[in-house]
């Protein structure tokens, strides 16, 4: 691929850490620029009209969105596939995408993560009702749902795939936010999520963001192109 893909925004984003494995699992090589979307520079805004990460450029070619990112690389490196063969296992592998991106990263990650961690960095006051709802009915309904199809062993569709890296990636920013899955409650997502955060990709991606999360601003990308020159 002759011309450079460059992505950019804080691998602290479960949409970034997303993009992130599927560029890996490719084995593509990339750039990253650790882009925070709450201190938007004018550039950042002029390629991100919502003002949120991922965005990728590929040459003069900017998109921005996790789930358009993720299949314009499967169409122009398609060798690789991070999708199912079978098409009604891909097609539900993307509704799965779909879930993640918006039911548990609402839970999981607006309404506790960004309320414990990113409010107070902002200076602003964080929800406490949000962040219980979170707790007590958001994250428990998505761990419900999980828990009646994911797999004892493995992943979703024997393969790891897209599928598998949205449920996942999003738990670890929950994480951050000192949330704990209960085991004896939901043993199969428990088990589910640590296989997956485990993979040779995701472990990783995964420590790259805890890194992140204790790197002031100005020392970031010099740790992210340390992680990149690692690969």
């Amino acid at each position: 691929m002759r011309e450079p893909l460059t992505l950019i925004g804080t691998p602290i984003s479960p949409f970034v850490r997303k993009v992130m494995a599927v560029l890996e699992l490719k084995g593509l090589d990339y750039k990253l620029t650790p882009q925070v979307p709450f201190f938007p520079t004018e550039e950042f805004r002029a390629i991100s009209p919502m003002l949120r990460v991922p965005v990728l450029k590929h040459g003069d070619f900017i998109l921005p969105d996790s789930t358009v990112i993720i299949q314009y690389l499967e169409d122009i490196a398609p060798t690789i596939t991070v999708f199912p063969e079978n098409v009604q296992d891909r097609a539900q592998g993307r509704w799965l995408e779909e879930y993640a991106d918006e039911k548990i990263g609402r839970g999981a990650v607006l309404a506790l993560f960004f309320q414990k961690r990113i409010q107070p960095l902002l200076k602003l006051e964080s929800n406490e009702a949000l962040i219980e709802q979170a707790l007590t009915k958001m994250i428990p309904e998505c761990m419900d749902y999980l828990e009646s199809f994911v797999p004892d062993k493995g992943c979703i569709f024997g393969e790891i795939s897209v599928a598998d890296i949205a449920l996942t990636t999003m738990f670890l920013n929950a994480s951050f936010a000192d949330w704990r899955i209960d085991t004896e409650r939901w043993p199969k997502t428990a088990g589910f999520i640590s296989r997956i955060s485990a993979h040779s990709v995701m472990a990783p991606i995964h420590g790259l963001a805890i890194k992140l999360l204790t790197t002031p601003r100005a020392e970031q990308q010099a740790a992210v192109d340390a992680f990149l020159a690692a690969r």
